[in-house]
């Protein structure tokens, strides 16, 4: 709380917390101070004794119902191999209660919104730039996961006036973000 404080004292208007592993004790905090959360690693164990076991799982459900922006990355060690596992990551939450279109907004439009970037990337509207990826099978689960190279979309089969949801459940097309959007961040001014 004293670092949100300080910050707003410094004219800081977008404040991130990057890997916020007890953020959920301040969740009404962060939503009503308009502050963005990157949850770190989400396969990961609890840090203390007394949590729950599944606490890092589950802990993206808990923000997102309290009404935090939300994202996952995966600073630390070997954190670009490991960027790989951004979509398995969102399919834990998914595990623990998240809704898959939920847990994909988690690598896709709540990475752009916290980037400031979501008016041009992070959803698929018409007008906005978008970075596919095919995969037959469920594309957050790494047990059906299976990339497919070099795929072949004719232009007119894509409508990006579907909904999200529809369009999640009838294709195996996912909008993500480059690469080089993932990166943490601290503050934005």
């Amino acid at each position: 709380m004293d670092a949100v404080e300080f910050s707003k004292k410094q004219g800081v208007t977008k404040i991130v917390i990057v890997g916020g592993y007890e953020t959920y004790k301040l969740a009404p905090y962060l939503k009503e101070n308009k502050v963005s959360v990157l949850l770190q690693r989400v396969h990961s164990r609890p840090s203390n004794d007394d949590h729950d076991y599944d606490l890092p799982f589950k802990m993206a459900k808990i923000l997102v119902d309290e009404g935090v922006t939300v994202a996952l990355e995966t600073s630390g060690n070997m954190e670009r191999m490991n960027s790989r596992n951004l979509p398995f990551y969102a399919g834990t939450t998914v595990a623990h209660g998240l809704s898959k279109e939920q847990a994909l907004q988690l690598i896709t439009l709540n990475t752009a919104k916290i980037l400031g970037i979501d008016a041009k990337y992070g959803s698929l509207e018409v007008g906005k730039s978008a970075t596919l990826f095919i995969s037959k099978g469920d594309a957050l689960d790494m047990r059906t996961n299976q990339g497919v190279v070099n795929p072949s979309i004719p232009r007119s089969t894509i409508n990006p006036c579907i909904r999200p949801s529809s369009f999640l459940a009838h294709t195996t097309a996912h909008m993500i973000l480059p690469m080089s959007f993932r990166s943490s961040l601290v503050m934005i001014k």
